[in-house]
């Protein structure tokens, strides 16, 4: 099969360095590795791949030819494109290539724009996101262990992750507040791309035990993701499939979340506490070491590894060729960005 896969970014999103306290366009948890990911996980299954990308940095794996614009691609050697940016669908239906669509958030979490109903043609990276729209068609996110640490060895903090342009949607102050109750120190990790938010995550933070350390990318990433003793993420908006939870997982690090959206279908008992409540967030807290960082590993290895992901996208894939030419749902609110 040869596959059609589009991002905004400038390839590949792992070589890209920490930006520490200054704006950034791809903070610490943006999903458009997801992309990569899949790029790199269809060439392994001998699939082609064409990837359209903003521009690159290094080289991709063999299989897989970048090109910058859809102006380069012979779309009649093209079988099914795999998007989720409304342009391309457009470009896809007039060349008569038959695409996916795929949704990482729900346009009305952080848009006030109106949404017509979904059909059947989207995919989504969450039963709750599906659900919302009345399909059944979800692949959840996966991530690739290469890029990551595993320890078992835990160190006395803990993690909050996320991009601080939605800092209180995040909880950001939440997890202050926990680790502080924990007892914890509290690194909060995550960029922005306004100098506004970037000076609000930094008055947040400024308190005793808790440090601001901003974008973090590669190494200093995997190495405080295997260090903390948990990820916070105690989230006020209904995530769809959060790439920060999947991130402390697959490096053996237990999760502390709000049940929010698809949160709930990631963290099970065996490898985090879903709690209401900033109180009961701190009672979790005192029992994280009931947690065995092994569970967590396995459970990514299992169900969020990133060949599972590109093993379900093929399906979709597949129904959309039979299927013909899709139609997607999604409006101008769907261009929000996928973290």
């Amino acid at each position: 099969m040869r596959v059609l896969l589009t991002a905004g970014h400038v390839y590949p999103m792992s070589a890209l360095r920490s930006a520490g306290r200054t704006v950034t366009a791809f903070p610490s948890g943006s999903g458009q590795r997801l992309q990569d990911w899949n790029a790199k996980a269809l060439a392994e299954l001998g699939h082609e791949v064409v990837y359209c990308v903003a521009g690159h940095r290094a080289a991709p794996p063999p299989g897989v030819v970048l090109v910058d614009s859809l102006d380069r691609v012979d779309f009649a050697r093209i079988d099914v494109a795999h998007t989720f940016k409304p342009a391309d669908e457009r470009v896809f239906a007039e060349a008569g290539v038959p695409y996916i669509s795929v949704l990482h958030i729900h346009p009305k979490v952080r848009c006030a724009l109106n949404v017509q109903e979904g059909t059947n043609d989207t995919v989504y990276v969450s039963r709750w996101l599906a659900q919302a729209f009345g399909s059944t068609r979800v692949v959840y996110n996966g991530v690739d262990p290469s890029e990551y640490l595993y320890s078992a060895s835990k160190g006395d903090y803990f993690l909050f992750m996320a991009s601080m342009d939605w800092a209180e949607d995040k909880g950001l102050d939440v997890a202050i507040d926990v680790a502080a109750r924990a007892g914890r120190r509290l690194v909060v990790a995550g960029g922005a791309r306004s100098d506004a938010a970037l000076e609000n995550a930094i008055r947040l933070c400024d308190r005793p035990d808790v440090d601001f350390v901003g974008d973090v990318q590669g190494p200093q990433k995997r190495w405080l993701l295997a260090g903390a003793k948990a990820l916070l993420h105690p989230s006020r908006d209904p995530e769809a499939c959060p790439l920060t939870i999947m991130e402390a997982f697959i490096s053996g690090t237990p999760v502390l979340a709000t049940p929010r959206g698809g949160t709930p279908e990631l963290v099970s008992e065996d490898v985090g506490f879903l709690c209401e409540t900033a109180d009961e967030m701190v009672a979790a807290a005192a029992r994280i070491g009931e947690i065995d960082p092994r569970a967590c590993r396995a459970r990514a290895l299992r169900d969020f590894h990133y060949q599972r992901m590109t093993r379900d996208y093929l399906r979709e894939y597949e129904a959309a060729i039979a299927g013909g030419a899709c139609r997607s749902f999604t409006s101008p609110a769907a261009q929000t960005s996928i973290q």
